[in-house]
């Protein structure tokens, strides 16, 4: 196979993976039930989570995409992402090898999107990294909230769920004790009792994406949505979960205050 290089010549070679892998790879990634997910873990840039389109590597042996390892260190980070051992940009070389690899498939794959993020692959580094686990085959996994916010208890839960579409949903319950809703607040008549508590929290009442229900008189249902396509980092991802927990937080302080 030929490769166009960085440096404008082109190279003849082939993909560092073995025919059998090339096989197996081929048939999972031409399924419409598959998902990136099923190609190698070395196509993945670690700092993006994309599929690389220009990697080179370090002489350590990661490999990155260009520009987001070039991102990386003009930010003033003189370490490996990986390693923390000490990086510069002298030590990156392109990985021809790599790139072969990766124009392989999607030459032989092209129903592959290779240039969108892969959300499921950022979303499940994140979990197996902080919380050993990863999405079900729906897209559902319970997370206790007090690992990203220690004010919580361990019993406190939460559940992300991430189905095939569009949106993302984060949801939990909270315990309010046969007290009204309407006791916990001044209630604003024009508009429900669960959304004075939502408005009284957020101060400036914009919560289009939050929302609290009463499932019965002991137990409300606190929900958060969102589009998918805004996850495009561990980092935003860990952002917005933290978010959701610290409302959690405040519902929790304000319904154990008044009940």
């Amino acid at each position: 196979m030929v490769c166009q290089t960085l440096v404008g010549t082109t190279v003849t070679c082939r993909p560092e993976v073995s025919s059998d892998e090339a096989n197996s790879v081929d048939e999972k990634a031409s399924s419409p039930t598959q998902s990136n997910a099923h190609l190698p873990a070395s196509f993945y840039c670690p700092l993006t989570m994309s599929i690389m389109k220009n990697p080179v590597q370090d002489r350590e042996g990661n490999s990155y995409e260009a520009a987001a390892i070039k991102r990386w260190l003009e930010e003033g980070n003189l370490t490996s992402p990986i390693t923390r051992n000490s990086l510069l940009r002298k030590h990156l070389v392109p990985n021809r090898a790599l790139r072969c690899s990766i124009e392989y498939f999607r030459n032989r794959n092209p129903s592959v999107d290779t240039d969108d993020r892969t959300i499921l692959t950022i979303i499940n580094c994140f979990l197996s990294s902080h919380f050993n686990s990863k999405l079900d085959e729906k897209g559902i996994v319970l997370i206790p909230m007090a690992t990203l916010y220690p004010k919580l208890q361990d019993e406190d839960t939460m559940v992300v769920e991430v189905p095939r579409g569009e949106t993302f949903k984060f949801y939990t319950y909270l315990a309010i004790k046969n007290k009204r809703l309407s006791m916990l607040l001044e209630v604003d008549a024009n508009i429900s009792e669960e959304d004075n508590i939502l408005h009284k929290l957020l101060k400036n009442g914009s919560h289009k994406s939050l929302k609290l229900t009463k499932v019965n008189e002991e137990k409300m249902l606190f929900e958060m949505e969102g589009k998918v396509s805004s996850i495009i980092s561990q980092k935003v991802f860990k952002n917005t979960l933290v978010t959701f927990i610290k409302v959690v937080h405040r519902l929790q302080r304000k319904l154990k205050k008044n009940c």
